[in-house]
Formats: structure tokens, sequence, C-alpha cells
């Protein structure tokens, strides 16, 4: 089973209490799609999907994103190295959230960061992460947000947390 699947099973519970049928959802950095498209049949929303490829060889994010209700970023803000890039880029999505953006992250831990590690090897293009944050990274780097500890299996690699921005 792919790790996308195993951690939208884990994380839909959470997004259940945060996204109604009737919403429009994009998924900023979708990758292979696999995340939203397991929540959107499970909790029946309508999704949209937009790869950070597309981000970075665009001129303007405003002709290229649409206004949605909510958007999602799983597991993508690890990957971008630079802690100014991160705040610009949630601070450029912001507008085109009519309700909040959901950013599920991972937790720091060796474990997470080794089979990660591993697994962006695949990947070709994909810059290896070396930028877990802790709550207090974030909040330096977003500011306030709610925050999530979301509960994993004992065997299951990573540790997750979300942030929601309203």
């Amino acid at each position: 089973m792919r790790t996308e699947l195993i951690r939208a099973r884990i994380i839909e519970p959470y997004y259940r209490k945060e996204i109604k049928v009737e919403d429009t959802v994009l998924e900023f950095g979708c990758g292979s799609g696999v995340f939203a498209r397991y929540l959107a049949d499970k909790i029946g929303f309508k999704i949209l999907f937009y790869d950070i490829k597309q981000y970075k060889t665009k001129e303007k994010l405003e002709s290229s994103i649409p206004k949605v209700d909510i958007i999602m970023l799983n597991g993508v803000l690890h990957h971008i190295e630079d802690d100014n890039e991160i705040k610009e880029l949630v601070l450029k999505l912001k507008p085109y959230a009519k309700k909040k953006i959901l950013i599920c992250e991972e937790k720091p831990t060796l474990r997470g960061y080794i089979f990660d590690h591993l697994m962006n090897l695949k990947y070709s293009g994909l810059k290896i992460p070396l930028n877990f944050k802790n709550k207090e990274d974030w909040i330096k780097i977003l500011g306030e947000f709610e925050y999530i500890n979301v509960k994993t299996c004992w065997w299951y690699p990573f540790k997750h947390f979300i942030m929601i921005i309203r």
C-alpha cells in the first residue's frame, strides 16, 4: 500500500471535521493525487489538483489558481528549503481559500526523516527534505494557527500534525 494512501486514512477523521460535502477543495502539491482522491471519495467534496511543478513553472500564481473553499497542502512544505519561500507561498495562496488552508506536515523524527529520504530517492527532481519543523518553528514562519496533533499507529514511520489557517 502506498504511503500517501496510509496517510490519507490516518488524516481522514481530522479532515472530515474541517471539510464539508459542498466544499470545493484544491490540493496544492498533489503529486499523484492519491491522498486527495481518497479523501474526496470518502468525504464527498469536489477536488481540484495543482502540482508543485506547475507552481515552479508559472510566472503568476494568480492566473492559474481558482478561488476555492479550502486549500490543502499535504506533506509539501517540508520539501521547500527556504523558510521565506514557505511563508511567501502560504501568503500567496491565502486569498484563494475562502474558508481556510489545511496543512498536514510531519514532525521531525529520525525514523520519519530516514523513511522520507529513502522514498524521495525514487522521485526525480524532488528535493530531499532537510527541514522538518516542530510547532514553534512553524509559528515563526506562518504566525498563529490552529494545531492538531494526529495519532498514528506504532508501526507507521511518520508523526503528523495539522495546521489550520483561517
